[in-house]
């Protein structure tokens, strides 16, 4: 291996095949660590021993390439793009190159030329990135991608919206979507309550790296003392269903939905605009009637026939899963606090106060507020119907009324009844050592400043 570059990779290699073939790792082993399959790994094996640890580098290792350009050719292309050709393009420096100086390079190859030679291009531009696209999932419900976006949807009749979609994989049928005043977890929760409803849970959804997934929220100090690991409301939702996320790393990897929103955006405001909608909830149900409609034109029958929707899980409760959870203590007035409100609490039949309680405050998708200690319902408020359901605010339909509270008077400490009266302030004494200060107040005093 003299004249042949070893990489640390390549020693690795040999390290894993040397074991394998000498009893210290299995062939499976073996094949786990360098990737490859069992029966791959015997061939190194045999190769090994037959010639030894050279025979596993490849065969053109430290061998010059027979395609190479010669070094003639190189220096004279190297000097043509340093002056004849300096303010050519890539491509029209090719064209030259093969039809005055019957130089034959493909483009890949001269730009690789001139960038080794460190010269630039004077044409800056993005290159263009081959990606091969997916295939679809074989059944409707097995994978769902769902996005938002935002858009002069009512073409300045109304409110600025934003789209909320899930789209099946499968067929391309949009499963779900809804307008939203912005891109916010209720519009995807609202959303997904009715594909589980109407069509079943699904098994993965595929979504952007948006902050509503994640991350989790930080830990209050009581659930740090459970052990617990405080989850974002939607990633709770899922993970609660059984559903699995995949977060995408660029709008092309969740291509369909995209694609989609592109359809949408050409064809929607033309229908919105037919129906004359000004409002959100006038988009709302045109949006409604469209769906079938669209569903019609550009959905597809899957490549299977069985329904990939999963049945809904049991002990769950529906209302409570499409949700959002919050943890709060009841303050000594037996009220919690929450979205600036303080809201009190009735008494039970069989307590008369929660003060000090550790309550779970959960809001629903129609903004009614439910208040459960230890899995028992204790209030319900309801939500304003005229006001839009927000994460983290609620405004109650009716004003609070607040009861007096019952709570035990604290017992006086015996020490406190026994307290002194109040000493009066302490004198320095005629000798003390502050009156006779040469600065402060004590000098001023004897000044008679």
């Amino acid at each position: 291996m003299e004249n042949k570059k070893v990489t640390s990779k390549d020693w690795l290699r040999i390290d894993l095949v040397q074991q394998a073939a000498s009893g210290q790792l299995t062939a499976s082993q073996a094949a786990q660590g360098l990737g490859v399959s069992v029966r791959q790994v015997r061939r190194l094996i045999a190769t090994l021993r037959e010639k030894g640890p050279e025979g596993l580098l490849h065969g053109n290792r430290g061998k010059v390439s027979p395609a190479r350009l010669p070094l003639e050719t190189r220096e004279q292309v190297i000097r043509l793009l340093e002056t004849e050709y300096a303010d050519y393009s890539t491509a029209q420096a090719r064209d030259d190159l093969e039809e005055f100086q019957h130089i034959t390079l493909s483009y890949s190859a001269l730009s690789r030329l001139r960038r080794e030679a460190g010269l630039r291009s004077p044409r800056r531009h993005r290159t263009g990135v081959h990606r091969t696209r997916r295939e679809r999932a074989e059944r409707e419900g097995l994978l769902l991608q769902a996005d938002g976006s935002p858009h002069d949807w009512l073409e300045g009749r109304g409110p600025r919206l934003t789209l909320i979609a899930y789209v099946d994989d499968a067929t391309g049928h949009i499963a779900g979507a809804t307008f939203r005043e912005q891109e916010d977890a209720v519009g995807y929760l609202q959303v997904l309550q009715a594909i589980c409803t109407t069509w079943g849970v699904p098994q993965t959804l595929y979504t952007d790296r948006h902050s509503l997934f994640g991350p989790s929220p930080e830990a209050t100090v009581s659930q740090k003392l459970r052990g617990e690991v405080p989850r974002a409301h939607v990633a709770r939702v899922l993970e609660d269903l059984g559903i699995v996320r995949i977060p995408a790393h660029s709008p092309q990897a969740k291509g369909r939905v995209e694609r989609l929103f592109g359809t949408l955006q050409d064809r929607l405001p033309k229908e919105l605009r037919r129906v004359g909608a000004q409002t959100l909830p006038e988009a709302n149900a045109a949006l409604a009637a469209y769906l079938p409609r669209y569903n019609a034109r550009f959905g597809h029958a899957p490549r299977e026939s069985e329904s990939g929707y999963r049945s809904w899980p049991q002990g769950l409760v529906g209302e409570r899963v499409f949700s959002f959870h919050y943890t709060r203590t009841v303050h000594l007035d037996n009220t919690i606090a929450f979205g600036g409100l303080r809201l009190p609490l009735p008494p039970s039949p069989t307590r008369r106060h929660y003060a000090r309680a550790e309550v779970e405050v959960e809001i629903l998708l129609d903004g009614q507020l439910e208040v459960y200690y230890q899995g028992e319902r204790i209030a319900s408020f309801p939500h304003a119907p005229d006001v839009p359901v927000r994460v983290d605010h609620f405004t109650p339909a009716e004003p609070l009324a607040y009861t007096p509270t019952d709570l035990p008077a604290a017992e006086p400490d015996a020490e406190q009844e026994q307290a002194p009266a109040e000493k009066p302030p302490h004198q320095p004494a005629a000798d003390h050592p502050w009156r006779h200060s040469p600065i402060g107040r004590a000098a001023r005093v004897r000044e008679g400043g």
